[in-house]
């Protein structure tokens, strides 16, 4: 499965990810991304053809892999509560 990792670009992952969860869930992840963000990511979506279930086990095990590792509490507490109460 590592091997698939490599065929996958940013975009891609991006992609499989967010078609994965929905038009709900996309929509709202994306209304938080640069518009260059958006542009690249549609356009990858635009072009995934015959994605295998490989390929998104790959991409949701590396988000989960990722997420897992990153503990918001104490980094950037204070940025994200602006964030938030805004």
């Amino acid at each position: 499965m590592a091997d698939m990792s490599a065929e996958l670009s940013g975009p891609q992952r991006a992609a499989i990810f967010l078609l994965g969860l929905g038009e709900a869930g996309a929509a709202a992840i994306m209304k938080h991304m640069a518009p260059r963000e958006v542009q690249r990511v549609g356009e990858a979506m635009a072009c995934l053809q015959d994605v295998s279930n490989e390929q998104i086990a790959l991409v949701v095990q590396e988000f989960s892999d990722k997420i897992s590792r990153v503990s918001p509490i104490g980094v950037g507490a204070g940025d994200f509560t602006r964030r938030v109460m805004v």
